[in-house]
């Protein structure tokens, strides 16, 4: 009985102290988790601490002897508000992702998870039915007490630490190399459109005007143009919309009560020029949030845009469109910005593209601040 309750051991420490390391690893994930099993916005962070405190203190507790029988009943008690957790959601036609072990493995809840849920549950219970007295002896025991089964233990835990910080530098750098990429990418897509207006002379070297294509060849297809939105001068749609990160919603209302014009970004998870985006609004803020406010209308669902925290940069408000604002603005695709006067009114064309984005920022804080200028 005790190399089972002691195997059961091994297998509850490894799972616990993987998943305590990971979410702790990737809290942002954590408390969105939290929030989509059900928990209120209000207690998710609290809460995302206090789980990660819990499994940490489960797999200490298992591969300490003396206390391991108690761990086998945090373990159990821990397990089994999961899988209740997980049932009340699949009934309610929810499978949110469990995120478990963090960025590490992630997967929607269902059948397969709640039979793995099952058996850690009865590996706890192993432990439990086990008694204190055939727990098994401590990994620090005195080196002849202890068994080569605990010393596996020990190392378990020991490479299972090493390989969640292994992976998590991993995610860092090829986070780092999609950066890189969206920047390549606009850099690419600048070249693409002054190549399309014609090759450009070095400095100093005579103007050659570009050969005519041959007669069989067929025309270049022009560059991608879009409608300039509303127009100038107009009164902005009002909306009212869900924010990402918790239930509440934010109007337009609200955001001009700050008495600054507002830069409306609409983005969308599958947008692919939208990633390079993402982080720009943070530092913007930072740079002209004395005269200008930001929010991101982001396309979708809440489920659809999971992760779009870590892309922003921990940026607020991000919204979420239904569809219906931005076919009020007639933003004819993504990544659009346009700036509502403090007014209410529209107060600039819809551009397109980051680079067109950045441009409006910084032409709009400019003018915003030669007129607090003229002003003062």
């Amino acid at each position: 009985m005790v190399t089972a309750v002691v195997v059961a051991r091994v297998v509850l420490a490894v799972v616990f102290a993987t998943a305590g390391i990971a979410k702790a690893l990737d809290r942002p994930t954590t408390v969105r988790t939290l929030r989509d099993f059900g928990v209120p916005a209000a207690l998710s962070s609290v809460a995302a601490v206090l789980l990660v405190v819990a499994e940490l203190a489960t797999a200490v507790l298992l591969v300490t002897g003396p206390t391991a029988w108690i761990g086998g009943f945090v373990a159990l008690a821990l397990l089994v508000a999961f899988g209740l957790a997980a049932v009340a959601n699949l009934a309610r036609g929810r499978a949110p992702a469990c995120n478990c072990f963090g960025q590490v493995h992630s997967e929607p809840i269902g059948p397969a998870l709640l039979v793995r849920n099952g058996v850690l549950a009865g590996l706890a219970l192993v432990v439990v039915v086990g008694g204190a007295d055939d727990a098994g002896g401590s990994l620090w025991s005195n080196p002849g007490d202890v068994s080569s089964t605990e010393v596996a233990l020990l190392a378990a835990v020991v490479l299972l630490g090493l390989a969640v910080v292994g992976l998590r530098a991993r995610v860092r750098a090829l986070a780092a190399d999609h950066e890189q990429l969206a920047a390549a990418h606009e850099r690419l897509s600048a070249t693409v459109a002054a190549l399309a207006d014609g090759p450009v002379a070095p400095a100093g070297a005579p103007a050659v005007a570009p050969a005519e294509p041959a007669s069989d060849a067929p025309p270049a297809p022009p560059p991608p143009t879009f409608a300039p939105g509303l127009p100038v001068g107009v009164a902005a749609p009002t909306f009212a919309l869900e924010r990402a990160d918790d239930d509440r919603t934010t109007s337009l209302d609200d955001l001009l009560a700050a008495g600054r014009p507002v830069v409306l970004l609409f983005v969308a998870p599958t947008c692919g020029t939208c990633h390079g985006l993402l982080p720009k609004p943070a530092g913007w803020t930072s740079t002209y949030g004395d005269v200008l406010s930001f929010v991101l209308v982001t396309a979708g669902t809440r489920e659809a845009n999971a992760g779009i925290d870590e892309g922003t940069g921990g940026f607020e408000p991000v919204l979420l469109d239904p569809g219906s604002t931005r076919t009020a603005y007639e933003v004819a695709a993504t990544p659009g910005g346009v700036v509502v006067g403090r007014d209410g009114a529209i107060a600039s064309e819809t551009v397109y593209g980051v680079a067109e984005i950045a441009m409006l920022v910084m032409r709009t804080a400019a003018g915003e601040r030669a007129a607090a200028g003229a002003t003062s």
